[in-house]
């Protein structure tokens, strides 16, 4: 991937070093790596270089969840609205050109989920089957994948495999580390699980992900009983007090 292709790579002491902060080491992983391809795009010159320009191009920039992290203003630091406006007024005259070449093609459907499909025939009492501009949407679709999701990914995917060759060879440095994390998020664990390649691997991350379901179970218990006009005045803990957005984050993940 062009806009990627000199993104530093991932390294197995990284993960371990991600042990150490608050919130699944994937996820920390993940949100490293697309900061650094938005510093490499913008602040490394991506957005002179015609492969580059290219891909976003195909893309038509970035997915809608990394479009708005460039532009939130809470997240300035590395971005350059000069670099931005270079990138988007080319995938602006790409959209223009794409919408200059669209036709209308009768006699087809759009490609819609059935079930809201339907929903709509019901609601608008139109026929199931009309005319539409179907290939005029799909025209105006993204050609590639947005480049920070692949690179997000492709790092996650090699985080991962490491991860679990390292439970399996019964990595003790790897195991202490994660053992005295937040743990993995459910989405993470669940690709953990999916890589794993001996039965030990699957030991070891139900043994660990237990602990820490078990403690935020009981930090989820403390918050709601300390909720409790009777047990008010005991003060929560550090760990008692966001128990609530902990369990939400290991549910979800929080990886952009």
């Amino acid at each position: 991937m062009a806009i990627l292709k000199h993104t530093p790579p991932f390294s197995y002491f990284e993960l371990i070093d991600l042990c150490a902060q608050p919130g699944c080491p994937l996820c920390r992983l993940a949100d490293k790596t697309v900061d650094r391809a938005i510093i490499i795009l913008f602040d490394d010159g991506g957005v002179v270089d015609v492969d580059v320009r290219a891909e976003l191009r195909s893309s038509l920039g970035h997915c809608p969840q990394h479009a708005r992290y460039l532009i939130d203003p809470q997240r300035q630091g590395s971005r350059s609205p000069l670099g931005m406006a270079i990138v988007y007024a080319d995938i602006l005259k790409e959209v223009g050109r794409k919408l200059d070449a669209t036709t209308y093609t009768p006699g087809k459907n759009l490609p819609l989920d059935k079930q809201v499909e339907s929903q709509l025939n019901t609601w608008f009492n139109r026929p199931k089957k009309q005319p539409n501009a179907a290939a005029a949407v799909r025209s105006l679709q993204p050609e590639g994948r947005c480049p920070i999701c692949a690179r997000r990914d492709e790092t996650i995917a090699l985080a991962i495999d490491t991860l679990t060759t390292k439970l399996g060879e019964n990595e003790t440095k790897l195991i202490d580390a994660l053992t005295a994390s937040d743990g993995l998020c459910l989405p993470h664990l669940r690709q953990s699980i999916a890589f794993a390649k001996q039965p030990e691997v699957l030991d070891q991350l139900k043994r660990i992900t237990a602990g820490h379901m078990q403690q935020l179970a009981a930090d989820l218990e403390e918050f709601k009983r300390k909720q409790d006009y009777r047990y008010h005045d005991e003060k929560l803990t550090d760990g008692e007090r966001d128990a609530w957005q902990r369990v939400v984050r290991f549910m979800v993940g929080t990886a952009l």
